[in-house]
């Protein structure tokens, strides 16, 4: 064999050594022991756990933010004239929410219905 051969074969056989020698150590130390030595016991408290109500309202002072928001748009301006709702009511798809000033297109319907009689009436 070579000299670098057995060096290599050398430094092995030392750290094989030295880990077998570092394992023999630690395998009778508890495992809670550091460098400093063993720890001293921990005192530890303890309670029974017991069921008890948790309150489904909270008294606080804040801002609020809903989750989810809509915002309410008419397809023909004009002035309301009705609010069917209040603040935080739930409503369905399809409920009557506002009501708009109407009564220039009544009087629209009124004059077309007019019409239709007076039409009616000369056949």
């Amino acid at each position: 064999m070579s000299r670098i051969s057995t060096l290599i074969i050398l430094a092995l056989a030392a750290a094989a050594l030295a880990a077998g020698v570092w394992l023999w150590r630690d395998s009778g130390q508890p495992a809670t022991t550091d460098s400093r030595g063993p720890s001293k016991p921990v005192k530890v408290i303890t309670a029974s756990a017991e069921t008890l109500d948790f309150p489904s309202e909270i008294e606080a002072l804040g801002t609020t933010r809903a989750k989810d928001a809509v915002e309410i748009t008419s397809r023909f301006p004009n002035l309301v004239s009705a609010i069917r709702f209040e603040d935080g009511d739930r409503v369905e798809a399809g409920q009557i929410l506002v009501e708009l000033e109407n009564s220039e297109q009544r009087a629209q319907l009124a004059e077309a219905q007019a019409r239709v009689l007076e039409s009616k009436s000369q056949f």
